[in-house]
């Protein structure tokens, strides 16, 4: 168990164990150079809070997936080589990808699959390297508030919107309530000079 309040992992301070399972904790930074190097592990949960991932990091597990969150700015040479993967995901668009990060985990290159963003260098590496790449859809969501309201609370829409969706308004189903003031609808501007939507309209996202 890696504690809280870790924000580095130093270079090979897991490597050459059986180590089966491991939680990162949010805050980490940064994974240094062969960290997990050669462990038995089969699934791993990067945090949001990692910007860096060192050279052959997780090298040499048995990792089937991965996602790597659009914190991450930098993956390093050999970090997720000689695993199981059939699925990679790489959420930043830019992130600099090392020479054989992802190599050697399936014996013909096309059945590992990295999934990112059309343009993005994950589809650059998944080109130059023969494996399958998978486009993600960037999804949107749409956010409330009370804009100064004193009492009640905004509604929470849950959703992810895709480009072109049909969103439909949510009505006041918090109660919020600003005293002198009359609830009628929603703006897209907190000084209401933007465009107004009643509960149960509908817009294109």
């Amino acid at each position: 168990i890696i504690p809280d309040g870790v924000t580095r992992i130093g270079d090979t301070v897991f490597a050459h164990n059986n180590i089966a399972g491991i939680t990162i904790p949010n805050g980490v930074t940064s994974i240094g150079e062969g960290a997990f190097f050669n462990n038995q592990l089969t699934s791993v949960t990067i945090p949001d809070s990692i910007t860096s991932i060192g050279r052959q990091v997780f090298c040499r597990n048995r990792l089937t997936s991965v996602t790597i969150p659009n914190s991450v700015t930098s993956i390093g040479k050999g970090a997720f080589s000689y695993n199981q993967l059939t699925d990679a995901t790489i959420e930043n668009s830019t992130a600099s990808i090392g020479d054989n990060a992802f190599s050697a985990n399936q014996s013909t290159a096309s059945n590992l699959k990295i999934h990112g963003y059309t343009g993005s260098t994950a589809q650059a590496y998944a080109t130059a390297n023969g494996h399958t790449f998978i486009e993600l859809i960037y999804r949107y969501t749409v956010t409330y508030n009370g804009n100064g309201s004193t009492g009640g609370t905004a509604p929470i829409d849950s959703s992810n919107y895709e480009a072109g969706a049909t969103v439909t308004a949510l009505g006041n189903t918090g109660s919020l309530t600003k005293t002198g003031y009359t609830f009628a609808g929603w703006n897209t501007k907190v000084d209401g000079t933007g465009t107004d939507y009643a509960a149960g309209a509908t817009f294109t996202m």
